[in-house]
């Protein structure tokens, strides 16, 4: 009975591995969208965005982008925890256990700047596109107040949040000696 508990748990792990590096990918293309989109905004004659059957305005669709960023940082995330979970739960010998980390994924990559490259690139693209607009918007605006200023940190963070706890998670590879560790 064992073994089947065994089986399962290595299953998981794996699928857990697959929907973590799924919504990386996808979030990385999200940030890469929005990113595009940020640059074509301020062109007056910005056309709509096709998405699936329909149109989307380009500030929809820029909005749509950053929803699916920040939800899909939030999936990754509960992905690699359950795949934490299910490696912390694994009762096998260390051979079978070593066998299992090589399964192929962005988490237990051996090559850190792969590891946490791909976590940082989705939030460092969404920010700097931010930032891009925000500059664009206030070219001739007047001073900001306090409360503006905070909103801008408040939302900073809230977009950063899931992809900073993801790369906290993989800074060492998922498995390592130093992973068991931390």
């Amino acid at each position: 009975m064992a073994l089947d508990h065994d089986v399962i748990l290595v299953e998981n792990f794996r699928e857990s591995l697959d929907l973590y590096q799924r919504s990386l990918v996808w979030a990385m293309t999200a940030a890469a969208a929005f990113f595009i989109l940020t640059l074509s905004l301020g062109d007056p004659k910005l056309p709509s965005v096709s998405v699936l059957y329909g149109q989307l305005s380009g500030p929809a669709a820029w909005f749509v982008a950053l929803g699916l960023f920040f939800v899909l940082g939030i999936l990754a995330g509960s992905a690699l925890r359950s795949a934490e979970a299910a490696l912390a739960k694994l009762d096998v010998k260390s051979e079978v256990l070593a066998a299992v980390l090589l399964y192929p994924s962005l988490a237990t990559n051996t090559n850190g700047f792969v590891r946490i490259g791909t976590v940082m690139f989705s939030p460092i693209a969404v920010l700097i596109a931010f930032g891009l607009e925000l500059r664009r918007e206030s070219v001739g605006a007047v001073e900001r107040d306090l409360s503006w200023w905070l909103g801008l940190v408040l939302f900073v963070v809230l977009i950063a949040a899931p992809y900073l706890g993801i790369a906290s998670r993989v800074w060492h590879q998922l498995g390592s000696q130093s992973w068991r560790r931390s």
